[in-house]
């Protein structure tokens, strides 16, 4: 059984004030107007994040941190505030003329690990796949070149790119409850290759227990609760909590606040909490 409160209470110790807002709403103890007034500081003048990923540099926008404070914004329940106005803006302006999103050049002063080289295929595939699903989700799709965002995914996902073992596994978990919400039924391929790569690899890969949460947020985000991914990923996550009360994740030290923030919200939104 989980100790939401060990959770929280590890969240207090090692966490950010929006991972300790975020914690407390996820358990019913915040409002989700307690997470906007922890989240403002770190959205930046042009419209883009800061501050969410430790791996992100703390002097300028990266699309790392924006897709999620979409994200945050999305788990909390809110679809419209300016700070949304002013992200979905940004990433407007961000977006390459082949529908892509990639991470700013001047992020590699900064040496940035290798999901976030700009200038990566896989780096460009994954934030597209991210960003792109939480415009959706937010319900802002409209508002940057969506179509060709989706081509630039499909077109690669043809292509064998995203196909195979060794694909990188992150954009699936993204693309999964992406195509499947688009609802094309020329995409109905892309959907159930997603889903049965991503079963593969939870039930018989070492995957790292955060990115297993993701996994279980993309199925549940399918709408189908009951289904089989989402079950699997789901009974795995919650054996992951450690002694102190956080989350697994061999990410990093750093990187326990949002696993354990990612758990907690995933027990909100299965209906577990």
């Amino acid at each position: 059984m989980v100790d939401v409160i060990g959770a929280v209470q590890f969240i207090d110790a090692h966490g950010s004030d929006v991972h300790r807002a975020m914690a407390r709403q996820a358990v019913g103890a915040a409002l989700p107007a307690d997470v906007i007034t922890a989240l403002t500081p770190l959205q930046r003048d042009d419209g883009g994040w800061t501050g969410l990923h430790p791996d992100c540099p703390r002097d300028f926008s990266t699309i790392s941190c924006t897709w999620m404070a979409l994200q945050y914004l999305r788990w909390i329940g809110v679809d419209k505030t300016p700070l949304i106005d002013r992200t979905v803006a940004y990433l407007a302006a961000q977006q390459h003329a082949d529908g892509y999103w990639d991470e700013p050049d001047e992020i590699i002063q900064h040496n940035p690990p290798p999901h976030m080289q700009p200038g990566n295929p896989r780096t460009r595939m994954w934030l597209t796949a991210a960003v792109a699903r939480m415009l959706l989700e937010t319900g802002h799709d409209t508002d940057v070149y969506f179509g060709p965002a989706l081509s630039y995914l499909s077109d690669r996902w043809e292509a064998g790119t995203l196909r195979g073992k060794n694909a990188l596994l992150h954009p699936l978990w993204m693309m999964l409850p992406l195509f499947k919400m688009v609802g094309h039924a020329r995409d109905a391929h892309i959907v159930e290759s997603c889903n049965n790569r991503l079963l593969a690899a939870v039930e018989f890969e070492e995957l790292d227990p955060m990115d297993v949460t993701a996994v279980a947020h993309a199925a549940l985000a399918t709408r189908f609760a009951g289904n089989k991914l989402y079950v699997a990923a789901r009974d795995y996550v919650l054996t992951q909590q450690q002694a102190a009360g956080g989350f697994a994740t061999n990410y990093g030290e750093q990187h326990r606040p949002n696993a354990t923030v990612d758990a907690l919200m995933l027990m909100r939104w299965g209906g577990l909490i």
